[in-house]
């Protein structure tokens, strides 16, 4: 398996109005036992990713308390590390509350990472994934970056706040809002492999180009230099971006359990 750390997103685009004054969306109930965040960080703890970070952008209390130490993951001090990764300071215009502003301001916790991969992950998104198995088909394929996606036929109801993908075969051409204007996207799962300089080297080159770029934004403005790859996911995939789509969710995935 290469060697890979893994991150968990706070996507302070998505919101739910209404439930998000009081947590993130990560800490919301789902199913009644199971929190949000229990997702991406299951997936990574059992494709043998141990190392890992959580970002929570603001209230993290209910999070914080929840995760813990990690225990109920199986991530303890001899297999690995949960961080919780809080902001340094409360933005005053919340359009800067990024995911590159958030990986900066922690730009140490990065570095000091032994890992050569990073594996990326959404905070509000529902599904599951063998993130190992990802890391190898990114390896195998020489991609500079790897995205994961589904299909999906209902894209105008309930991706409003997400992005979809353009491509070519498996080549990623672009990563663009979702403009509700077809049914039919491949709608990016927040989703990323790389190498960790890479990170690195994108948080920089988002910087310097705009305080307001996501992780998302920079990513489609090197399509054209980078070979950006994109991987099929099949199975459950629900994103929580609005109190419809959280109720919707919880009953989909209540019905095939």
């Amino acid at each position: 398996m290469a060697k890979a750390f893994g991150i968990v997103t706070s996507s302070p685009e998505h919101k739910v109005d209404g439930m998000q004054d009081y947590r993130p969306i990560g800490a919301f109930s789902f199913l009644g036992r199971f929190r949000v965040i229990d997702f991406p960080i299951s997936n990574f703890s059992n494709s043998g990713i141990n190392n890992i970070q959580v970002y929570i952008a603001k209230k993290p209390r209910s999070l914080v308390a929840h995760i813990g130490t990690g225990r109920h993951y199986n991530i303890n001090s001899k297999r690995g590390r949960i961080q919780i990764i809080v902001p340094n300071e409360e933005l005053v215009n919340s359009i800067y509350n990024t995911n590159i502003n958030a990986l900066f301001s922690n730009i140490d916790y990065i570095r000091r990472q032994t890992k050569d991969y990073v594996v990326i992950a959404p905070s509000c998104m529902v599904f599951a994934q063998n993130y190992d198995e990802l890391l190898q088909e990114h390896v195998k394929s020489g991609a500079d970056i790897t995205l994961l996606y589904h299909k999906v036929f209902d894209a105008k109801e309930g991706y409003s706040t997400c992005n979809a993908l353009t491509l070519d075969g498996d080549k990623v051409k672009s990563v663009t809002p979702n403009l509700g204007d077809e049914d039919n996207k491949d709608m990016f799962m927040e989703s990323y492999v790389m190498k960790k300089d890479l990170l690195l080297d994108l948080m920089f080159a988002a910087r310097e180009t705009s305080s307001v770029y996501t992780l998302a934004n920079i990513v489609n403005a090197k399509c054209g230099e980078l070979d950006v790859r994109a991987v099929e996911h099949h199975g459950f995939f629900a994103p929580i971006t609005s109190l419809e789509t959280y109720y919707k969710a919880n009953e989909a995935l209540d019905s095939v359990l």
